[in-house]
Formats: structure tokens, sequence, C-alpha cells
């Protein structure tokens, strides 16, 4: 095997610095092999030196790949009129490739989850049959560390892994996301009609379902991983636990609660008793639509413990976790239980209607800052039109309300300081949207 690399005599210490690309280019072999030999005085460097700087202990830098080449150059500076720093990365353009894929991956299925849960934004207008997904610039630098912006050359790397996908027909930037188009006759669009007639036997089935695993075990970690075995393939924690896809330690971070409650069976009221649960953890039920959170429970008095003995001997079956919020599901245990508390006097939310002025609607912008802003409250926050309604930290649900300008909106704010809140969610309603 054969690379390239840079050696340096008698070195006791390999130092390494956080580093984020903020740009791409790509220079001819001749512009290239100058850079080899010196960064100094540049003037291909120079045009690009706006985006190399330092800040809060990261270096934020050039990325230079040799056209039709694989290596690249990673160069620095340590501010204005520095000399730049540069970092010889043999097989650069196919590290990049693999990132800027896993990225291309979790847009999709992202995409593709949502739309399962009705947050897909479908239009059948101007061109038919099609349907759009959105995923936000500031999702993908949290998960992989990619800044995403219109013209710093990722973006380009991104979109033509995207439109490369089978079934994508389009994909572009938009205000702050990732826009991507998928015919409704894909075969990766969830809502297509087809035909379901053909049964496969038991063993294909096995089959079948043992590969989609294998490939999910080889794609995904943590949470992702969690998120498609429980949530696309159905897995339940103590199946996912019992093949050992998922370590308990794993299992630990990415549910957020203590390895006592893993094993299965806890009864709501020792679950009540252990240290290590996040604020925000909740209860569940598969039949109910309400959450309630742990905290809540704590509340009770003596009189109302009695009164919802049934809630607190009920058992954990079962954890699911959405955007890193636990939810404990319940067995032993009507789902009216769980209705009746959360309908109980000392859980009242507060509510405000508001109606829609923004000429589009609620589209990416003011969905986009009504998740932000939401995340910033102690409370939950959910905006309802009609029969839906989406927790509005969550954008894609947000936007997969389909709310138009004039329309009249349901706000929900529960928990935490309800008073400040709503009023504070109310000013919000008035300025962006």
């Amino acid at each position: 095997m054969k690379i390239k690399t840079n050696f340096s005599y008698a070195l006791n210490y390999f130092g390494e610095a956080d580093c984020r690309i903020e740009r791409l280019i790509e220079a001819s072999p001749e512009d290239f092999k100058e850079l080899q030999i010196s960064l100094q005085d540049n003037p291909l460097l120079l045009k690009h030196k706006d985006c190399m700087y330092e800040q809060d202990g990261v270096c934020h830098c050039l990325l230079v790949l040799e056209q039709e080449g694989y290596d690249g150059i990673l160069v620095e500076a340590k501010g204005p009129g520095y000399p730049f720093y540069g970092a010889y990365i043999t097989g650069m353009r196919d590290v990049l490739n693999g990132e800027l894929s896993r990225a291309a991956d979790f847009i999709v299925r992202q995409c593709m989850e949502n739309s399962q849960e009705g947050s897909w934004q479908i239009q059948f207008n101007d061109p038919p049959g099609r349907a759009h997904g959105y995923v936000p610039f500031n999702e993908l630098s949290e998960r992989f560390g990619l800044t995403t912006r219109p013209g710093n050359g990722l973006d380009a790397m991104l979109l033509n892994i995207l439109r490369r996908r089978p079934g994508i027909t389009d994909a572009d930037l938009g205000d702050g996301i990732v826009e991507t188009t998928i015919a409704a006759d894909s075969h990766i669009y969830p809502n297509t009609q087809r035909n379901t007639s053909v049964e496969f036997s038991l063993d294909r089935v096995t089959a079948l379902f043992k590969n989609a695993v294998s490939s999910a075990l080889g794609l995904y970690r943590g949470e992702d991983l969690y998120a498609m075995l429980h949530g696309s393939f159905g897995l339940t924690l103590q199946e996912i636990r019992d093949h050992r896809y998922l370590s308990d330690l794993e299992l630990e971070n990415t549910c957020q609660v203590p390895r006592q409650v893993l094993e299965g069976a806890m009864p709501v009221r020792d679950v009540l008793a252990l240290d290590g649960l996040p604020e925000v953890a909740s209860l569940a039920h598969k039949n109910s639509v309400f959450l309630v959170p742990l905290e809540d429970l704590k509340l009770l008095t003596d009189a109302g413990k009695e009164d919802f003995a049934a809630l607190l001997d009920a058992r954990v079956a079962d954890i699911r976790v959405d955007e890193e919020t636990p939810e404990l599901l319940l067995e032993g245990v009507e789902a009216a239980e769980l209705d009746r508390l959360h309908d109980k006097g000392d859980f009242q939310m507060k509510q405000f209607t508001y109606s829609i002025t923004d000429p589009i609607g609620i589209h990416a912008r003011p969905a986009g800052l009504l998740a932000k802003f939401a995340k910033t409250l102690d409370s939950t926050v959910t905006i309802a039109r009609g029969e839906k309604s989406a927790v509005a930290t969550k954008l894609m649900a947000v936007m997969g309300l389909g709310v138009k300008t004039g329309e009249m909106v349901t706000i929900t704010i529960e928990g935490g300081d309800e008073e400040a809140n709503t009023a504070a969610m109310d000013r919000f309603c008035k300025e962006n949207m």
C-alpha cells in the first residue's frame, strides 16, 4: 500500500487541533503543487483569508482540493496578516465524500421519518406528484460539524450527492435549510400507493429484516441507531438489549435513564425515587396522545398519590426517545389514567389563539424562528391547526401543519413559568408570524 505523509524527527507528541471547514475550493494541479511548496503570500489563499480564523478554541479553515485529485490541504491563519498554517491530508476527497454522504443519508432519513408523522410538505400543483422536505443548516452543524452555506463549496458537493440519490428529483438550499424533493412515485416516498397483495414467506421476511438491521448497524450509531431500530423497525428496548445491538452504556446515554430502568418492568413510583433522570422525562402510553412530565408526579399530595395509585403502580415497558427527550411507555394501566392525570387541575395549561399574518403562512423561516425560540422556554409549547398539532420545537412538524396566512392557530403552553412564557409566545407570534 502506497501513501503520502509527513515525518518529524524524534517526535514525542502528536498534537491536534479542533478544526471546522468553512470553505472548500479546488485548485489546478499547478496551483496545488505551489501550495505544497509554500503557503506564504499565495494569491489563491489571500482571496479566501476571510474564512480562516480561530474562535473559542476552534480553527476555522479553508480546504483546498486538487482538481481531479484525491488529496487536500487544510489551511488556517492565526489572524489577519499572520502566516498561514497548513496540513496535507491524503485522500481528503474520499473522507469528505464519506462525511457528506452521511449527512445526505440523514437528510433523506429525516424527511422520510417526518413524512410518516404527517409533517412532510406536499405540493401537488407545480410540478404535480412531488413531495418536499427540509432540514435546517444548524441541525447539520450540530450533528456533523458541517458548515452549510450558499457558495462555500461544501454546499455544491452535498447537493450533488443528494441529487444522485434514487428517487430524489431535486435538492437545493433555502433560507437556512437544505430542501429536498422526492417524486411521489419514488420507491422511497412513503405515501405512494403500492401493490401490497404480494406476500413473502416467513423465511424471506426474516432474511430481509436481518439485512435491514445489518445495514442500519453499519450506517448509524448511538441515538440515530436507536431511532432507526426502535422507531422505524419497531424493535422494543428489551429486544435491542437482548440482541446487543447497543450496549447498556450506549442505551443509558441515549435514553438518559439509569440502568435499573433499562431492565424493564420498574413501577413508576420506584422510578420517581431514582437519581439521574432528566427533568424533561415524561410518562406516555401507546393509546394516549398526552405526555405527563415525571416531575409533575412528584408534586402530587398524599391524596393525589392515592387517587392515582394505579398509575404509580404501572410499569415501564419501553422507552421512546424524541429529540433527546425520554418518554417512558407504560403497561399495566389504562391510558385513561394518564389522560385523567393530564387533565387534572394541578396540570392546567395556558392557551391562546393567533391569526397568522405572514403573507406566505408558516413557511421555513418563521417555523425555524419558532422552533429556536420555543427551545429557550421552560414550558412545552405546542401549536395546533384544527385537529393537527405539533410540538413547537420540531421545525419539520410545524411546517407540516401547512398553516396559511389568515388561518387561526392555537398555541398551548404547559409546565414551567406558564404565565411568563405565554406572554413571551404572544409577543413572538405578533413579531414573527
